[in-house]
């Protein structure tokens, strides 16, 4: 019974090994734009921010500022990626940063940054339906 208990066990730890998948990161076109262009692109990033206007403090919800964003960065929420937030002045913590100018609404959702591909990674591109993105291929 031995012999089974760790074949059964063995099988499920391979079991779950090949269900487990990585997230791979997912940059959107968030307007028409050139492909090496960062304000053509916006990197989903984790978690969600709210900010209210007036205010340069952006607070996050399960998000990885420390990690994923940089002094500089320009966000923007997903489903207005059109529209930039801010720039990030600093840094606080996984889930507090500071702006540069304050925010100009008062709103919260999942967000991102602007970022353009990177060549030879693994990352998920989306050409937003209506946005044109041209490339130059120049050697």
């Amino acid at each position: 019974m031995k012999g089974l208990a760790r074949v059964f066990f063995l099988w499920t730890v391979v079991c779950c090994l090949l269900s487990f998948k990585l997230k791979a990161t997912t940059i959107a076109s968030r307007q028409t734009g050139n492909w090496t262009t960062t304000s053509t692109w916006i990197y989903y990033c984790t978690g969600t921010i709210s900010f209210t206007n007036g205010s340069t403090t952006v607070t996050g919800t399960s998000t990885l500022f420390t990690t994923e964003l940089a002094n500089g960065n320009s966000i923007m929420l997903q489903t207005s990626a059109g529209t930039v937030i801010g720039t990030i002045s600093s840094i606080t913590n996984n889930t507090t940063l500071v702006l540069s100018s304050a925010a100009t609404s008062t709103s919260s959702g999942a967000y991102g940054k602007q970022r353009a591909p990177t060549d030879g990674s693994s990352e998920d591109i989306v050409i937003t339906s209506g946005h044109v993105v041209t490339t130059d291929f120049s050697t």
